[in-house]
């Protein structure tokens, strides 16, 4: 699929498609796939929003990347109009954090929050997050008031069981992230950082 055939793709579906491309202290890139899905599943289940795994990093809107970061994680802060024009955003994971699973679940759906357009408020997008931190009533009344309200049952995010198995070994070497495209500023949202970290 060439690039222009891709934008217009998701300019027209508005879909989000991510791609995990991180390892991180205590966790591997099949972990982290599966957190990325719940995330994209908590988000689904908030809104009329569709979060699927890319089929490849090139196919992707979404680069979940591990980062060294004074922060747990860092997002470029995304929207509806941000993917429907053809933004590509990046969600980065502290890699040198211990987490635990719960607080690493937390973090990616917080930073996945601010790709879908979100700002820090309470629940899990308030400005810390751990263990304990729950989706609050603000948070989906939040993301339906950008995508809408969810109408249907949302469908599984899981990861393509065929991403799943394949040693790291065996994968690609990540671009550096010297590589990543720029992201676009988003109109509907002048006065936001284009980055937001907790």
């Amino acid at each position: 699929m060439s690039c222009l055939a891709l934008m217009l793709a998701v300019a027209t579906t508005g879909q989000v498609r991510y791609w995990v491309d991180a390892e991180l202290t205590g966790f591997g890139r099949d972990q982290v796939w599966a957190i990325t899905a719940e995330a994209a599943s908590q988000w689904m289940s908030a809104a009329d929003v569709t979060i699927y795994p890319a089929a490849s990093s090139a196919e992707a809107n979404l680069h979940v990347r591990g980062i060294d970061s004074p922060w747990a994680g860092m997002t470029t802060v995304g929207g509806p109009n941000f993917f429907r024009r053809g933004g590509v955003a990046r969600l980065g994971l502290n890699r040198n954090r211990a987490f635990s699973y719960k607080t690493l679940r937390a973090v990616a759906t917080h930073e996945m929050g601010h790709a879908l357009g979100l700002d820090h408020d309470e629940g899990v997008m308030a400005p810390t997050v751990g263990e304990h931190t729950r989706f609050s009533a603000n948070n989906t009344a939040s993301v339906a008031s950008l995508w809408g309200p969810r109408r249907y049952a949302p469908p599984q995010a899981a990861p393509p069981t065929a991403l799943i198995p394949v040693p790291i070994d065996d994968w690609p070497a990540a671009p550096p992230e010297d590589d990543w495209p720029a992201a676009p500023l988003v109109d509907d949202l002048p006065a936001a950082p284009l980055y937001s970290g907790i």
